[in-house]
């Protein structure tokens, strides 16, 4: 009698059948299933929210989670198990630990891990309770721009870079003055390298900061800076730019009217026109010819009309054709004076500091430009001429 009572007591807390090979049982409100030798339970939690995801996080840095309330599903008993993958978790206000536990309903549950040491990665911390997981992701900040370079123009600058992997778009930072991005004006949405900024200041120093935006607006640290200053189209000189010279060129002894000087080119560039710094007002012609030889050979380029020079400043003399100059290559600059003292002071070879005189001789219109030096060619100082030109 006594054993029958006992089964009619416990036939409320266990009720057991087989389906399709698979014992499934209820013991006190919990489904249990055993498939295939392992036992399978039904039992998971409902989480009052989800673990928020961290987005734009530093790279190895702990996160914690925003706390949830727990609450077991009516599958599991009074309590459930808990574990976690990939970080840690604490119970209510107890202490971190990454080994598993029980909770029951109305527990919270927090959740901590450490973010990825590589920038634009996500890492999961996942928590299982019962049969059910609930994840907690991390994603680490975009890495900045790299390889920015800036490049001037005419009343604008050009800045490359190479943006970094996870970004969808840029923004731009600028300021006339060194400095962090939050000193600098921004533009947003920039889209791919390069980004042109118009409307600048020739003459004006500007810096230029890029950074980097994913597709959940998430920016990165800013690149570092680069500085340019916008001009008009580029420009450069070489020869003698100083109003007095020191080192020597050549010219013709007899005629003592005709000159030469040899340069190097510091780049490949278009010549344009020929500078003379003149010491007497007067009529000058120039012309540029190359270095075969070591001696100028064929001439290049000419201004074969007479031009007026005004004494006491630099003058500019347009070549009657520009010509294309190589970086690294000499070449001869020729200038026909017209009058004695029409260019500024020279040093002679044994360093005496005095004026170039030049006898005008007559045809002087009529000169025609020789395609190789005078047999009688002196070397005296370097003239105050300079060749002038763009990129």
């Amino acid at each position: 009698m006594k054993k029958y009572l006992l089964l009619l007591f416990l036939l409320p807390l266990l009720i057991s059948f087989t389906w399709n090979g698979a014992t499934i049982s209820t013991w006190n409100g919990a489904t249990i299933s055993t498939w295939n030798g392992a036992t399978i339970s039904s039992c998971s939690a409902d989480l009052s929210s989800s673990f928020a995801a961290v987005t734009g996080a530093t790279v190895s840095t702990s996160y914690e989670s925003n706390t949830v309330t727990v609450t077991l599903t009516e599958l599991c008993s009074s309590t459930a198990p808990i574990s976690v993958s990939g970080g840690e978790y604490k119970i209510n206000s107890g202490s971190y630990t990454s080994s598993s536990g029980v909770v029951s309903t109305g527990n919270t549950v927090t959740v901590r891990q450490t973010s990825s040491g590589s920038n634009y990665t996500k890492t999961t911390a996942t928590i299982t309770i019962g049969g059910g997981s609930h994840g907690y992701e991390v994603t680490t900040i975009l890495g900045a721009p790299t390889g920015v370079a800036a490049t001037a123009g005419d009343s604008q600058v050009s800045i490359a870079y190479t943006g970094a992997t996870g970004a969808s778009t840029y923004n731009g930072y600028w300021g006339t003055s060194s400095g962090a991005c939050s000193g600098k004006t921004k533009v947003t949405g920039i889209g791919s390298s390069p980004w042109v900024l118009t409307s600048l200041t020739n003459g004006t120093p500007y810096y230029f900061n890029i950074t980097d935006v994913d597709a959940n607006s998430n920016e990165s640290v800013c690149s570092s800076e680069v500085a340019s200053t916008p001009h008009v189209p580029d420009s450069y000189q070489f020869g003698n730019n100083y109003t007095t010279g020191t080192p020597f060129g050549v010219f013709d002894s007899v005629n003592k009217r005709l000159y030469y000087e040899r340069f190097q080119a510091p780049n490949t560039a278009t010549i344009d026109s020929i500078r003379i710094y003149a010491s007497t007002s007067g009529y000058v012609k120039v012309g540029l010819y190359d270095n075969a030889g070591g001696y100028p050979t064929t001439l290049l380029a000419s201004q074969t009309v007479s031009t007026a020079v005004t004494a006491g400043q630099w003058n500019t003399i347009d070549l009657t054709t520009p010509c294309t100059v190589t970086a690294g290559i000499y070449y001869f600059i020729a200038v026909l004076g017209d009058r004695p003292n029409i260019f500024t002071q020279y040093a002679t070879e044994g360093g005496t500091l005095g004026w170039i005189s030049v006898s005008f001789s007559g045809g002087y219109d009529g000169y025609a430009w020789p395609n190789s030096p005078p047999a009688n060619m002196s070397y005296v100082s370097r003239l105050c001429i300079t060749a002038w030109g763009h990129e």
